[in-house]
């Protein structure tokens, strides 16, 4: 029987700040556009090496566990870049968004043996979770959320299913269409329309 507690790890808070500004003002300061600070945590230009005709810049703020402040952000940033003066910022706690409700995955002692092992596997055959949460080497990191995603499809019980050679007919009213003569497979294409070309 399903149990979401069975496949939890623990979780801590993340916030992100930005901060659209029209020039990369730092440049003529002499200034980095990136920092790591124990008092705000990690500062990025989030349009590093879009052209320059494109238009507008951002810095974007990322924090998490205890440097979660968010009343903190635009005077931590204007101590870093005293010039800043953003056209427009945005606040995000993804503790606070719906259907999120934490920022990023970090697994309790203990939770690596027990928990972890049960993420990388599928439910009852068919239910596979991808997420930076099931991925034991990048917990906490948009790679594990990509090298997750990316593994479901080759476990072998997640395999497509191989196309069928029969005409396309009817779908099935129950049971998987191999198990219906002349029926097609979600990955079968639909059949075609009468003058009308794909």
């Amino acid at each position: 029987m399903w149990n979401p507690v069975d496949r939890t790890v623990s979780h801590g808070p993340a916030v992100k700040y930005v901060s659209a500004v029209d020039d990369r003002f730092w440049e003529a300061e002499g200034l980095a556009p990136m920092a790591l600070w124990d008092g705000l945590g990690s500062l990025w230009e989030g349009t590093d090496q879009q052209p320059q005709s494109a238009g507008g810049y951002a810095l974007g703020v990322f924090s998490g566990g205890p440097l979660v402040l968010p009343e903190a952000s635009p005077a931590q940033v204007a101590a870093l870049y005293p010039a800043i003066g953003p056209s427009d910022t945005r606040f995000v706690d993804w503790t606070a968004e719906p259907f999120i409700g934490t920022g990023y995955s970090i697994p309790a002692p203990g939770e690596v043996t027990t928990v972890a092992p049960l993420l990388t596997q599928p439910f009852a055959g068919t239910l596979f979770l991808a997420g930076e949460q099931a991925s034991p080497g990048f917990f906490g990191h948009m790679e594990g959320a990509l090298q997750s995603g990316a593994a479901a499809p080759r476990v072998p019980s997640c395999a497509p299913l191989p196309r069928s050679s029969a005409r396309p007919g009817p779908r099935p009213k129950q049971g998987p269409a191999s198990a219906v003569p002349g029926a097609t497979t979600p990955l079968d294409p639909p059949p075609a329309t009468p003058g009308v070309s794909g």
